[in-house]
């Protein structure tokens, strides 16, 4: 529901999903789509989700950095 905290199980979720794929695209699909879902719902939590992403998640190529 628009407003109520992100559910753990929702990032667990996500986090299950990255862990099923080594493609860079789909990464970056989950992620994003991810991150539209906790925007569009409930704002304030974004920053929180960031935070626990794994630091191992690229979003571009090393190349880009």
């Amino acid at each position: 529901p628009k407003g109520a905290p992100v559910p753990f199980s929702a990032v667990a979720k996500v986090f299950g999903q990255l862990e099923a794929t080594s493609k860079r695209l789909e990464i970056t699909r989950i992620i994003s789509n991810f991150f539209r879902l906790v925007t569009a719902l409930t704002p304030e939590d974004l920053l929180p989700v960031v935070y626990v992403l794994p630091t191992d998640t690229r979003l571009a190529p090393l190349s880009c950095r």
